[in-house]
């Protein structure tokens, strides 16, 4: 792999988009005067789906897809708050942007998210295996993609057999109020299964680098840029070794 990789994309992001969020680019003719960006993870993932008929994951124009798109939807104020327990941790220069009233409506939201989660999407699912039918969709790609995160054998932050999170969410609750919550058996059958997905271990190589976070959780302290650093480049090294076409891409961005 060519040891510029992770910083040819990281300065990619900061070109189109000045608070970083990654972004999808269709490289376009002579002087790239057509070519198109894509932002949002969602949109990337169902522009991608649709264009190359992807119908095993994202069956467009069926129920089944409503559904998808459904959950799409849903995913921005619930299973995306799950940051709220990685940025005071992960991201402390931007703690600015997240005030504490902030960052404690985000868990509240995470957890009615989790409780949903068990008693509606995979209650309702056939065979509760998945998010929406019977097998893998873009529901619970984006879905774990923020949940997956949290689980004890990489930030361990969340405890997914309950809804407050077991011991890691209890360092959110406020002094005075209960945890409460329900024991989500289905969700954590699902998480574990979401485990086992081709190539999960290569997708989530940056989490196995980061590693365990609860021990900072309430310190006020948090991991420095050289871990960050170290997980990025352990990301493009597994990937490309799951399919270097990859990471040949992202050396060209």
């Amino acid at each position: 792999m060519k040891g510029s990789a992770v910083q040819n994309i990281l300065r990619f992001w900061q070109k189109i988009q000045p608070e970083r969020c990654p972004c999808w680019r269709k490289r376009g003719g002579a002087g790239d005067t057509n070519t198109f960006y894509l932002a949002e993870s969602n949109a990337i993932l169902t522009h991608l789906a649709a264009k190359h008929n992807w119908d095993d994951v994202y069956p467009s124009g069926t129920r089944a897809g409503a559904r998808i798109n459904e959950y799409l939807h849903y995913h921005h104020r619930s299973a995306r708050d799950a940051s709220s327990m990685v940025i005071p941790i992960m991201r402390r220069d931007k703690l600015h942007l997240y005030p504490p009233d902030m960052l404690n409506a985000m868990r509240s939201n995470f957890q009615k998210c989790v409780e949903t989660l068990e008693t509606g999407w995979l209650a309702r699912s056939a065979g509760g295996k998945y998010l929406v039918g019977d097998s893998l969709t873009l529901a619970d790609i984006a879905c774990y993609m923020e949940l997956g995160q949290l689980q004890p054998r990489f930030a361990n932050l969340w405890d997914f057999s309950h809804s407050n999170g077991g011991r890691m969410g209890e360092d959110s609750i406020e002094e005075g109020e209960s945890a409460g919550g329900i024991a989500t058996p289905k969700l954590q059958r699902w998480v574990e299964r979401m485990s086992q997905v081709p190539h999960h271990d290569a997708i989530h190589s940056a989490n196995a680098v980061v590693g365990d976070l609860s021990m900072y959780a309430g310190t006020g302290k948090g991991i420095g840029i050289d871990t960050i650093r170290k997980a990025n480049v352990a990301f493009a090294q597994a990937v490309e070794e799951a399919d270097p076409r990859c990471v040949a891409e992202m050396s060209n961005l």
